[in-house]
């Protein structure tokens, strides 16, 4: 029998046994959503005021074998019991707090009309009364607790003798009211910040900032024409930089985010639009707009704000988040809202059916929703960032502010990378330290990690070279550029490459190598960073060698690690460079001027990157990782973001990308692409029968009926 017919014969069964590859899934959302608590058995309700703190502990109050309870939840599927009541009372919302041990604020009704205001101590459930009847002053406690970081709370209040609706602030040894607003048709929600500061929408719909221990007001928002215009759950930060609320400000009914200090000239608040009704959004009664802020430091030029709010988009409510990020008073939204979920999805079996929004969101940007689900019953839904960026850059003293490129760099990155935990690093000027201080930075964001969540790590600092620490061939021997000011000098090394943490450049105290650094992310006590896809953005000299310096078998080197990536600002053997403009180093400045669409030399875009990064499908590529690197130090205005254009000697690298297993032996992926499909057989046909010695699968140097059938065996095999 001839060849051929064998191989028809084979290749009919491959199709019929091996269905060709199917349509891409839509891509996963940027948020993973988890069921903490539900009514059951035992647990019959739960009211709809939940919050969550910073460490994810969620507060809520409900009723529990008939007996009504407040509670906080510190991990999925598990809730404690902080106030229990007698059979008359009724505990009525919470608000949790950042304390450790945290403090929860809930209000309790003694009987008939009449309520107090309790704050509670998580730990050992003792309490606070913090307002009860007070003749003319306070009549009843109308609900809506908040709490703050420093044990305040606030809460809306009938005042002089039930005629008029205020607000009332204390705790344990002050307790004072605040102001009135009007009839008890007002509804007063006030959020508390940590800055003595509380917002809330007041009789008029005017948006206000109220600082509470003066009495003194700033008007965020001024009132609609229709005072219904402006729903009545506004948010404040917890610095009080950035208030959230929904109103009319003439354009029709939007989500707004108010940020402080972004004005070149004041210190005034300014209105960013993150949604409205002529984007298609329409916009629910009795939903707080939750707001969270990252000011990293005093000195840094870098704000971010973000925000949490429901809303109503083709008929289908849901929830959404959006942002604003700010650097050096140059502020963008952050693109079009995100959506978190919706009425319809399904959570751990069950479909939602409804959503609530109280006190939503924590410093992480993790999100606390009560829903209804369509089988009966309601439960509280955590939704928990996928992606997480940490920037940082060291300061070196003299060269100061080039550190400042890591707040650069999350300002240009966070419209292309949808992420809610932010964290901009600076590092300290010191000999020693800055390391550990970056390990800790990732080992508490490793704590808030699940599998399949994203990490995009940048840092800008110096690059070095090292004594090779695991012995010959671990390193091989190459030339690298030694001179800065002579770009045709190389020197031999075989050192591992490392990141200088340190200001004294020439002779750093900390240098992070390639070997140590993968180490990290290998540490077999920390078994989830081999679950998260990771994107690495290193950005000094000689930066190119983190990846794939040495043999197969080598120690060290990021391409060690599964689902992997690098984007590097210069190869293993030259140095990152620079611009004088600004303070940003070229690798930040393509980042900044790419958009997706601008074509690379590998026929990808950095939609690819960014896509990879949110879980969508990026283009196949035959080395698992990205490299890019020496961008351009000249004319970079002229030259188009990452192309092979060639300047002062140098050119980038090939673009490829692929979060995949670690890179191993499979022979029968012929193709390279990093998986074990169908093309690779067509591939292997194509390359057989045009008698092409990429078809010698043996290595025998000759192309024949061996190679079909040992590629054949390899390929049944599979990898």
């Amino acid at each position: 029998m001839k060849l051929t017919t064998r191989i028809a014969r084979v290749t009919l069964g491959l199709l019929a046994a091996s269905p060709l590859p199917t349509a891409i899934a839509d891509p996963p959302r940027d948020y993973r959503l988890e069921i903490v608590a539900q009514t059951d058995g035992t647990l019959t309700s739960i009211d709809d005021r939940v919050s969550i703190n910073n460490q994810g502990w969620i507060g809520f109050s409900g009723v529990q074998s008939g007996v009504s309870k407040a509670f906080v939840s510190p991990a999925t599927g598990s809730y404690q019991v902080v106030a229990q009541s007698a059979s008359s009372d009724t505990y009525l919302g919470g608000s949790i707090n950042n304390l450790m041990p945290a403090q929860l604020a809930t209000r309790k009704r003694v009987s008939g009309p009449l309520f107090f205001a309790y704050i509670f101590n998580t730990s050992n459930n003792s309490s606070t009364l913090v307002s009860g009847t007070d003749g003319a002053v306070v009549s009843s406690v109308l609900g809506f607790p908040d709490i703050d970081d420093e044990g305040y709370m606030i809460t809306a209040a009938l005042t002089n003798s039930s005629t008029n609706a205020g607000i009332v602030w204390g705790s344990n040894v002050n307790t004072r009211y605040v102001r009135s607003f009007g009839p008890t048709s007002t509804r007063l929600r006030p959020q508390l910040s940590n800055t003595d500061e509380a917002v809330l929408r007041d009789q008029n719909g005017r948006i206000l900032l109220i600082d509470y221990l003066v009495g003194a007001d700033e008007v965020i928002a001024p009132a609609p024409g229709n005072a219904a215009l402006a729903l009545v759950r506004p948010g404040v930060s917890a610095d009080a930089h950035a208030v959230g609320y929904v109103t009319d400000v003439g354009q029709g009914q939007g989500v707004y985010l108010s940020v402080r200090g972004t004005n070149p000239d004041t210190s005034a608040y300014v209105r960013y639009t993150l949604a409205s009704t002529a984007d298609g959004y329409a916009f629910p009664d009795e939903q707080r707009v939750g707001v969270w802020t990252r000011v990293n430091s005093d000195d840094s030029d870098y704000r971010f704000a973000g925000a949490v709010f429901a809303a109503i988009k083709d008929g289908v409510l849901g929830v959404y988040t959006s942002s604003v990020s700010i650097f050096d008073k140059v502020a963008i939204p952050v693109g079009p809202p995100v959506l978190v979920m919706k009425v319809g999805d399904v959570v751990d079996g069950r479909t939602i059916s409804s959503i609530s929004l109280y006190d939503p969101v924590d410093q992480h940007g993790n999100i606390a929703v009560l829903a209804g689900f369509s089988s009966g019953g309601t439960g509280i839904v955590r939704a928990t960032p996928r992606t997480h960026i940490l920037a940082s850059g060291v300061d070196w003293g003299v060269l100061s502010p080039w550190h400042k490129s890591g707040e650069y760099f999350i300002h240009a990155m966070l419209p292309l990378i949808r992420a809610a935990d932010v964290v901009y690093l600076p590092l300290d000027d010191g000999d020693f330290g800055n390391i550990d201080t970056v390990k800790t930075a990732l080992d508490a964001m490793y704590a808030r990690m699940k599998p399949d969540d994203r990490l995009v790590f940048y840092i800008n600092s110096h690059g070095s070279g090292r004594t090779d620490e695991n012995g010959p061939g671990d390193e091989p021997l190459i030339q690298i550029q030694d001179d800065a000011h002579d770009e045709s000098h190389y020197a031999p090394s075989s050192q591992d490459e490392s990141i200088c943490m340190s200001k004294t450049i020439l002779h750093g105290k900390e240098r992070w190598t390639d070997d140590q650094f993968a180490d990290y992310f290998a540490d077999p006590s920390k078994p989830v960073w081999s679950q998260v896809d990771k994107l690495f953005v290193l950005n000094q000299c000689y930066s190119g060698g983190f990846w794939n310096g040495g043999p197969a078998d080598t120690t060290g080197d990021l391409s060690r690690l599964g689902r992997v990536a690098l984007l590097a600002g210069a190869t293993e053997s030259g140095f990152a460079k620079t611009v004088v403009i600004g303070v940003k180093s070229n690798l930040v400045h393509a980042l900044e001027r790419a958009v997706p669409g601008v074509v690379t030399q590998a026929g990808a875009s950095l939609a690819n990157l960014v896509n990879a990064v949110n879980g969508e499908l990026a283009n196949f590529s035959t080395t698992p990782g990205l490299i890019m690197s020496e961008f351009p130090s000249e004319d970079y205005w002229d030259v188009p973001v990452l192309t092979t254009e060639v300047a002062v000697g140098h050119s980038t690298s090939d673009f490829t990308l692929t979060f995949g297993a670690p890179p191993g032996p499979c022979p029968g992926d012929f193709n390279g692409d990093t998986s074990l499909d169908d093309f690779d057989y067509f591939d292997f046909l194509n390359a057989f029968f045009a008698n092409d010695i990429s078809a010698d699968f043996n290595g025998d140097t000759s192309v024949d009926d061996f190679d079909f059938f040992d590629f054949l065996n390899a390929f049944g095999a599979g990898c």
